[in-house]
């Protein structure tokens, strides 16, 4: 599998942050986190007539939208500081193409090696908490076949994999205010509007994170020895689990 980089660019917040708001200390919580990129691949199919540059604008778009609630993510981290500077330096898009088909690679199944994976990732999963590093970075990767994937990496020092997940939605409804043609504060009920006050919650300590030894250049799994495991669901067992949600509310 070959991935060729088509072009990278940062992705600004849709309003600025007012200057109140320009520096957000991290927690004892954060502090603790481990110095990483927490890593999400999101895979969809081909679509009928719509091109990837297409999906590509509609996604900065939506992520720019996206931002300006969860402004932190596009500031930078200052280390030293133990603080965000939410100056809106903006979330990295980067847009690729690889030459093979989706199916290809997810028909790999559990035998699917990690080196593949993080080819569809924008930067190494070490590559943070430098002054220039972005917090959140996104790489689509358009397959042959027309499908694509979305490598999702955000800063463990700043977002957990729930506030991650909580952005990524927020992202996802931005997009699908564009498709219906809804103003970015029309319709936003459902928004998720963080409040950053985890510091005040949790006062930081000034404690160094937890070293995993990561390269900032690359990924080589055999020094880390780290496992990868693949857990599998199918669609009737996905049913099950939202029907059973339904019927706990």
């Amino acid at each position: 599998m070959k991935v060729e980089i088509l072009s990278t660019e940062l992705i600004k917040p849709y309003t600025s942050t007012p200057l109140s708001l320009r520096h957000y200390n991290i927690s004892l919580v954060d502090e603790l986190s481990p110095a990483m990129n927490v890593p999400t691949i999101l895979y969809y199919p081909a679509e009928e007539n719509v091109t990837t540059n297409s999906i590509c604008m509609h996604l900065k778009k939506s992520l720019s939208m996206a931002l300006a609630r969860f402004y932190p993510l596009a500031g930078r981290y200052m280390k030293e500081s133990f603080m965000v500077d939410c100056s809106d330096q903006g979330a990295e898009f980067v847009q690729a193409q690889v030459d093979i088909r989706l199916d290809q690679l997810i028909g790999l199944g559990k035998n699917v090696q990690a080196e593949l994976l993080n080819c569809l990732l924008p930067r190494p999963v070490g590559a943070c908490d430098e002054d220039t590093d972005p917090l959140v970075a996104v790489q689509v990767s358009a397959f042959a076949c027309g499908g694509y994937a979305m490598g999702i990496l955000s800063s463990h020092s700043i977002a957990d994999m729930s506030t991650t997940s909580s952005f990524v939605m927020e992202w996802a409804r931005e997009a699908k205010r564009l498709l219906e043609g809804l103003d970015h504060d029309q319709d936003h009920e459902l928004s998720v509007s963080p409040s950053w006050n985890s510091a005040l919650l949790f006062p930081g300590c000034k404690l160094p994170g937890l070293p995993l030894g990561f390269s900032r250049d690359k990924e080589n799994v055999e020094d880390h020895k780290i496992v990868t495991k693949i857990f599998s669901f199918s669609n009737s067992a996905i049913l099950k689990i939202r029907e059973k949600a339904r019927l706990d509310s």
